[in-house]
């Protein structure tokens, strides 16, 4: 395996729901003669690596110019549905220490590790090693920190210190046998590993802040395509952003039908840039872009609609909408809705209804959250959603038959610069919107310049 690994990042908190599991498999450390019952260690490939299990701790000194790995293999049938949690107490900087799961020959499997900010997956097969999963989370402590990984069919949920990073899916390999692997020239100390033949589901179906604290609640999730200052006070969320940068904040819902709200306004700053609320879409593929709906408004008191791919719609100004931008006291109502079902958007502006039929996106929806575009300054407060009549959480039933589904990853590389709440560079990802879109409704419409267009009659099909 390759020494250089590119990183980029994301995080999310969700609360998991577990069903009664057998353990498999577990180890304490507590014993080296019990630990190496249990534990197979390629020492004839790497004599220069040591193994030392003691007091709960399992250390691994690499000091070869090869990959160390301290293995266990199952007898009989593989699991294929389990979830494997297992400590890293310490490691080197940057050491690439971690799990091997799922394998087969050699080093081919999955192999999840973790740097000071991200927790990683990678598909090793032969030569090959793929980045299929990164997350960055603020739960990852300094030392101690406990991995989770749950499996059933191509699905695959990752925890760290209980709470839920992220999903990914990949069908390469279906079972396998775990390891503990340390890069060459590393060293890394594990504590106890525990094999249960369980799925871990996780879901939130709704959330809420009032932005009572000194920082975001950690479910939360920030990106950006610029550098914005994101500041919690006086029980309010206030963005500001760069010229050519825009920011969201958002977090992950299980939703079908639901209610987004929340309270802007609008501080500083330009009077034609859209803020207001974002839904957030599945990705269709890994490395595609990732899909949104917009529901905004500006200063000048216009409200803007904008779904990826579709042309974007910005209305006249109207008193009668009842916005109050940049006038008066700044601050407006913003609610979203969409019920079970249905197949439209009802957006609503302090109480007044704007539009009850925008067309729902053609994609599923995963997260919603605010959004902020250039060259403002807007505050944030009371923000809420929630799917009023939430699905039952789906939890593990026995299944000798792995599901098969496409990779799907969240916010990939593709163009936008995501920092995280220090305004420390993340990672890329982007959104487009193609080339002529056809209009959904008469009304105002910015081209690709940037230009209003007032389409006045739809034309027919």
């Amino acid at each position: 395996m390759g020494n250089s690994i590119k990183r980029i990042s994301l995080f999310v908190l969700m609360t998991s729901v577990i069903v009664s599991a057998a353990v498999i498999f577990e180890d304490d450390f507590s014993s080296q003669a019990v630990s190496d019952g249990k534990w197979l260690f390629n020492l004839s490939s790497v004599p220069a690596a040591t193994v030392a299990v003691a007091g709960g701790s399992c250390t691994i000194t690499n000091n070869s110019q090869f990959t160390a790995l301290y293995s266990h293999p199952f007898s009989g049938t593989k699991p294929d549905v389990f979830t494997i949690s297992f400590v890293i107490k310490s490691a080197d900087v940057n050491a690439e220490a971690g799990l091997l799961f799922c394998r087969g020959n050699n080093f081919e499997g999955y192999f999840i590790t973790l740097t000071n900010e991200d927790v990683i997956v990678f598909r090793m097969e032969g030569t090959s090693v793929v980045n299929i999963f990164q997350a960055r989370s603020r739960f990852i402590e300094s030392s101690n920190n406990e991995i989770k990984v749950s499996k059933k069919g191509s699905q695959f949920n990752v925890f760290v210190n209980g709470g839920f990073i992220g999903t990914f899916t990949d069908s390469r390999y279906a079972s396998g046998d775990i390891g503990l692997l340390v890069h060459d020239g590393a060293s890394a100390v594990f504590g106890a590993v525990t094999v249960t033949n369980e799925f871990t589901d996780a879901s939130r179906t709704s959330f809420q802040d009032n932005f009572d604290g000194a920082d975001l609640k950690r479910e939360w999730r920030l990106s950006s395509n610029g550098a914005p200052e994101v500041k919690v006070e006086n029980g309010k969320l206030r963005i500001s952003t760069v010229p050519t940068g825009t920011s969201w904040v958002f977090v992950d819902l299980d939703v079908n039908g639901f209610t987004a709200k929340v309270e802007v306004s609008h501080v500083s700053g330009s009077n034609v840039q859209p803020y207001g609320i974002v839904l957030i879409g599945e990705n269709p593929s890994a490395g595609g872009n990732t899909p949104m709906v917009h529901f905004g408004i500006t200063g000048e008191r216009k409200y803007w609609i904008v779904t990826s791919g579709i042309a974007e719609a910005v209305t006249p100004k109207d008193p009668l909408l009842g916005i109050k931008g940049s006038s008066g006291d700044r601050t407006d109502i913003l609610e979203v809705k969409k019920a079970a079902g249905s197949n439209t958007y009802e957006f609503l502006v302090n109480g007044n209804v704007l539009v009850d039929d925008y067309p729902a996106a053609p994609f599923k929806i995963v997260a919603i959250g605010i959004f902020c575009y250039s060259e403002l300054q807007v505050t944030f407060a009371e923000f809420s959603a929630a799917d009023p009549n939430p699905t039952s959480i789906i939890t593990w039933k026995p299944s000798q038959r792995p599901a098969v589904g496409s990779n799907k990853h969240f916010l990939p590389n593709n163009g936008q610069v995501f920092y995280d709440l220090r305004g420390r560079k993340r990672y890329t990802a982007g959104q487009t919107h193609s080339r002529g879109a056809r209009a959904q409704s008469a009304g105002m419409y910015l081209n690709e310049q940037g230009r209003e267009i007032r389409v006045r009659k739809m034309p027919q099909k």
